[in-house]
Protein backbone atom coordinates (compact mmCIF):
# COMPACT_ATOMS: atom_id res chain seq x y z
CA UNK A 1 0.00 0.00 0.00
CA UNK A 2 2.53 2.62 0.74
CA UNK A 3 4.56 1.61 -2.72
CA UNK A 4 1.37 2.42 -4.72
CA UNK A 5 0.62 5.40 -2.41
CA UNK A 6 4.25 6.95 -3.34
CA UNK A 7 3.72 6.10 -7.03
CA UNK A 8 0.41 8.62 -6.62
CA UNK A 9 2.99 10.82 -5.18
CA UNK A 10 5.40 10.23 -7.81
CA UNK A 11 2.47 11.17 -10.81
CA UNK A 12 1.31 14.35 -9.16
CA UNK A 13 4.46 15.94 -8.31
CA UNK A 14 7.01 14.40 -10.11
CA UNK A 15 4.77 15.96 -13.16
CA UNK A 16 6.24 13.25 -15.88
CA UNK A 17 8.54 9.80 -15.57
CA UNK A 18 9.89 10.86 -18.96
CA UNK A 19 13.07 12.91 -19.89
CA UNK A 20 11.78 15.84 -22.52
CA UNK A 21 15.22 15.33 -24.33
CA UNK A 22 15.63 19.11 -25.65
CA UNK A 23 18.84 21.32 -26.66
CA UNK A 24 19.92 23.92 -24.14
CA UNK A 25 22.41 25.29 -22.66
CA UNK A 26 23.81 24.33 -19.41
CA UNK A 27 24.80 27.03 -18.13
CA UNK A 28 21.33 29.12 -18.70
CA UNK A 29 19.33 25.97 -17.19
CA UNK A 30 21.72 26.30 -13.86
CA UNK A 31 21.04 29.89 -13.24
CA UNK A 32 17.29 29.75 -14.09
CA UNK A 33 17.47 26.91 -11.52
CA UNK A 34 18.35 29.18 -8.91
CA UNK A 35 16.69 31.82 -9.95
CA UNK A 36 13.52 29.44 -9.57
CA UNK A 37 14.76 28.80 -6.18
CA UNK A 38 15.17 32.26 -5.19
CA UNK A 39 11.35 32.72 -6.42
CA UNK A 40 9.84 29.86 -3.84
CA UNK A 41 11.93 31.15 -1.14
CA UNK A 42 10.80 35.13 -1.21
CA UNK A 43 8.61 35.41 1.04
CA UNK A 44 10.30 32.66 3.49
CA UNK A 45 13.48 34.34 4.20
CA UNK A 46 15.67 36.59 2.15
CA UNK A 47 18.23 34.01 0.37
CA UNK A 48 21.61 34.77 -1.66
CA UNK A 49 22.41 31.91 -4.39
CA UNK A 50 24.84 31.65 -6.77
CA UNK A 51 24.92 29.27 -9.96
CA UNK A 52 29.33 28.89 -10.36
CA UNK A 53 29.87 26.45 -13.82
CA UNK A 54 32.69 25.62 -15.54
CA UNK A 55 33.68 28.41 -17.98
CA UNK A 56 33.90 26.13 -20.61
CA UNK A 57 30.38 24.88 -20.45
CA UNK A 58 29.11 27.92 -22.69
CA UNK A 59 28.01 25.55 -25.35
CA UNK A 60 24.86 23.01 -26.34
CA UNK A 61 23.94 19.95 -25.02
CA UNK A 62 20.63 17.59 -25.40
CA UNK A 63 19.05 16.88 -22.14
CA UNK A 64 16.01 17.29 -19.88
CA UNK A 65 16.58 21.08 -18.82
CA UNK A 66 13.12 20.88 -16.98
CA UNK A 67 14.16 17.66 -14.97
CA UNK A 68 17.88 19.10 -13.84
CA UNK A 69 15.78 22.55 -12.71
CA UNK A 70 12.95 20.28 -10.32
CA UNK A 71 15.76 18.15 -9.13
CA UNK A 72 17.74 21.27 -8.02
CA UNK A 73 14.63 22.76 -6.57
CA UNK A 74 13.48 19.74 -4.50
CA UNK A 75 17.34 19.58 -3.10
CA UNK A 76 16.92 23.51 -2.01
CA UNK A 77 13.76 22.50 -0.95
CA UNK A 78 15.44 19.97 1.38
CA UNK A 79 17.91 22.43 2.83
CA UNK A 80 15.50 25.23 3.68
CA UNK A 81 13.09 22.60 5.86
CA UNK A 82 16.11 20.90 7.64
CA UNK A 83 18.61 23.85 7.57
CA UNK A 84 19.03 25.71 11.20
CA UNK A 85 20.29 28.60 9.44
CA UNK A 86 20.54 29.03 5.99
CA UNK A 87 21.57 32.14 4.36
CA UNK A 88 23.04 30.85 0.78
CA UNK A 89 23.22 28.28 -1.79
CA UNK A 90 25.78 27.90 -4.69
CA UNK A 91 24.96 25.58 -7.30
CA UNK A 92 28.26 23.98 -8.84
CA UNK A 93 28.42 22.53 -12.24
CA UNK A 94 32.01 21.56 -13.47
CA UNK A 95 32.58 18.79 -16.74
CA UNK A 96 33.80 15.19 -16.57
CA UNK A 97 35.27 12.97 -18.91
CA UNK A 98 34.97 15.03 -21.83
CA UNK A 99 34.76 13.21 -25.27
CA UNK A 100 33.72 13.30 -29.08
CA UNK A 101 29.92 12.46 -27.85
CA UNK A 102 29.67 14.10 -24.34
CA UNK A 103 30.75 14.78 -20.92
CA UNK A 104 29.57 13.87 -17.63
CA UNK A 105 28.08 16.68 -15.36
CA UNK A 106 28.53 16.70 -11.70
CA UNK A 107 26.25 19.19 -9.86
CA UNK A 108 26.87 19.95 -6.74
CA UNK A 109 24.11 22.40 -4.50
CA UNK A 110 26.19 23.47 -1.19
CA UNK A 111 23.93 25.21 1.70
CA UNK A 112 26.03 28.14 3.64
CA UNK A 113 24.72 29.75 6.76
CA UNK A 114 25.93 33.67 7.58
CA UNK A 115 29.95 34.49 7.22
CA UNK A 116 29.97 32.07 4.61
CA UNK A 117 29.92 29.05 7.02
CA UNK A 118 28.49 25.51 6.12
CA UNK A 119 25.31 25.54 7.09
CA UNK A 120 24.15 22.95 10.18
CA UNK A 121 21.35 21.45 10.37
CA UNK A 122 18.56 19.83 12.56
CA UNK A 123 18.65 16.91 14.64
CA UNK A 124 17.43 13.89 12.45
CA UNK A 125 18.44 15.47 8.98
CA UNK A 126 20.59 12.19 8.23
CA UNK A 127 17.93 10.16 8.60
CA UNK A 128 15.66 12.14 6.28
CA UNK A 129 18.30 12.17 3.96
CA UNK A 130 19.19 8.41 3.86
CA UNK A 131 16.62 8.03 0.51
CA UNK A 132 19.57 10.66 -0.90
CA UNK A 133 22.64 9.04 0.13
CA UNK A 134 21.69 5.17 0.07
CA UNK A 135 21.65 4.76 -3.41
CA UNK A 136 17.69 3.01 -3.13
CA UNK A 137 16.51 -0.29 -2.50
CA UNK A 138 14.34 -2.00 0.05
CA UNK A 139 12.60 0.68 2.24
CA UNK A 140 14.76 3.48 0.86
CA UNK A 141 12.49 3.12 -2.11
CA UNK A 142 9.56 4.62 -0.09
CA UNK A 143 9.53 8.32 0.87
CA UNK A 144 8.60 8.59 4.79
CA UNK A 145 8.32 11.79 6.73
CA UNK A 146 10.64 14.70 5.98
CA UNK A 147 12.77 12.95 3.49
CA UNK A 148 10.07 12.98 0.33
CA UNK A 149 12.22 15.85 -1.34
CA UNK A 150 15.43 13.99 -1.58
CA UNK A 151 13.74 10.52 -2.57
CA UNK A 152 12.03 12.72 -5.64
CA UNK A 153 14.90 14.30 -6.07
CA UNK A 154 17.08 10.98 -6.51
CA UNK A 155 14.54 9.58 -8.86
CA UNK A 156 14.40 12.19 -11.23
CA UNK A 157 18.46 11.60 -11.50
CA UNK A 158 17.49 8.10 -11.81
CA UNK A 159 15.05 9.11 -14.57
CA UNK A 160 17.95 11.33 -16.27
CA UNK A 161 20.38 8.04 -16.60
CA UNK A 162 22.36 10.16 -13.59
CA UNK A 163 23.63 9.19 -10.47
CA UNK A 164 23.05 10.22 -6.51
CA UNK A 165 26.98 11.06 -5.19
CA UNK A 166 27.54 10.64 -0.96
CA UNK A 167 29.63 13.41 -0.13
CA UNK A 168 29.59 12.97 3.31
CA UNK A 169 28.33 15.98 4.23
CA UNK A 170 24.86 17.00 5.38
CA UNK A 171 25.17 20.58 3.34
CA UNK A 172 26.72 19.17 0.11
CA UNK A 173 24.40 17.21 -2.24
CA UNK A 174 26.24 16.32 -5.31
CA UNK A 175 24.75 14.41 -8.24
CA UNK A 176 26.15 13.42 -11.84
CA UNK A 177 24.19 13.64 -15.18
CA UNK A 178 25.46 11.79 -18.36
CA UNK A 179 25.28 15.03 -21.04
CA UNK A 180 25.54 14.46 -25.27
CA UNK A 181 26.82 17.28 -27.32
CA UNK A 182 23.83 18.83 -29.18
CA UNK A 183 24.04 17.77 -32.49
CA UNK A 184 24.42 21.39 -34.05
CA UNK A 185 27.61 21.65 -32.02
CA UNK A 186 31.23 20.97 -33.04
CA UNK A 187 33.12 19.13 -30.18
CA UNK A 188 34.35 21.99 -28.04
CA UNK A 189 38.62 22.26 -26.85
CA UNK A 190 38.57 23.83 -23.11
CA UNK A 191 39.05 26.97 -23.96
CA UNK A 192 37.02 29.22 -21.69
CA UNK A 193 34.98 31.80 -23.63
CA UNK A 194 36.15 35.52 -22.73
CA UNK A 195 34.78 38.67 -23.16
CA UNK A 196 36.31 41.20 -26.00
CA UNK A 197 39.01 43.01 -23.43
CA UNK A 198 40.96 44.61 -26.64
CA UNK A 199 39.37 47.84 -26.40
CA UNK A 200 40.76 48.20 -23.09
CA UNK A 201 44.42 50.18 -23.02
CA UNK A 202 45.13 48.86 -19.33
CA UNK A 203 43.98 45.39 -18.44
CA UNK A 204 40.19 46.04 -17.05
CA UNK A 205 39.59 45.74 -13.50
CA UNK A 206 36.85 44.64 -11.11
CA UNK A 207 36.02 45.45 -7.55
CA UNK A 208 34.09 42.67 -5.63
CA UNK A 209 32.59 42.89 -2.47
CA UNK A 210 30.72 40.12 -1.46
CA UNK A 211 29.74 38.87 2.67
CA UNK A 212 30.17 35.77 1.95
CA UNK A 213 33.24 34.34 1.17
CA UNK A 214 32.77 30.87 -1.19
CA UNK A 215 30.34 33.58 -3.41
CA UNK A 216 33.26 35.77 -3.60
CA UNK A 217 35.56 33.29 -4.48
CA UNK A 218 33.77 32.27 -7.29
CA UNK A 219 32.35 35.55 -8.58
CA UNK A 220 37.03 35.77 -8.40
CA UNK A 221 37.36 32.62 -10.16
CA UNK A 222 35.45 34.08 -13.49
CA UNK A 223 36.55 37.56 -13.47
CA UNK A 224 39.77 36.32 -13.02
CA UNK A 225 39.42 33.74 -15.94
CA UNK A 226 37.86 36.32 -18.23
CA UNK A 227 40.59 38.35 -18.53
CA UNK A 228 40.76 40.96 -15.62
CA UNK A 229 42.16 42.21 -12.65
CA UNK A 230 40.11 41.69 -9.09
CA UNK A 231 40.66 43.34 -5.95
CA UNK A 232 37.81 41.89 -3.42
CA UNK A 233 36.65 42.82 -0.47
CA UNK A 234 33.80 42.07 2.28
CA UNK A 235 33.04 45.59 3.64
CA UNK A 236 31.77 48.72 1.99
CA UNK A 237 33.93 50.67 3.69
CA UNK A 238 36.68 48.08 2.59
CA UNK A 239 35.27 49.06 -1.28
CA UNK A 240 35.60 52.83 -0.49
CA UNK A 241 38.97 52.61 0.32
CA UNK A 242 40.15 50.79 -2.68
CA UNK A 243 38.15 53.29 -4.90
CA UNK A 244 40.31 56.67 -3.44
CA UNK A 245 43.41 54.82 -4.81
CA UNK A 246 42.67 53.21 -8.06
CA UNK A 247 40.03 53.14 -10.56
CA UNK A 248 38.20 50.56 -11.20
CA UNK A 249 36.31 48.77 -14.85
CA UNK A 250 33.49 47.36 -13.32
CA UNK A 251 31.84 47.24 -9.61
CA UNK A 252 30.72 44.17 -8.64
CA UNK A 253 28.77 44.48 -5.43
CA UNK A 254 26.33 41.99 -3.26
CA UNK A 255 25.95 42.43 0.63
Amino acid sequence: TRDLRCDRQWDILGDSHYCNTQQFSVVGCAEEAMNMVVRSAAQKTSLETLAFLDPCLAWEVEGDPQMIKRTVLKLAAFFGTHATQLEGLMLSVRQEDCNDKGFTACFELSAYSSGGELAAFKEHTARDLRPWTAGGGGYFDSPVDGSFAPWLARRLVQRMSGSTVDSGAESRLVFTLPMRWAKKSTVPTRVAVQPNTSKYIMQPSVLLVDTMPPFRSALRHYCEVWGFRVVAGDTLSAARAELRNAFFTVLLISL
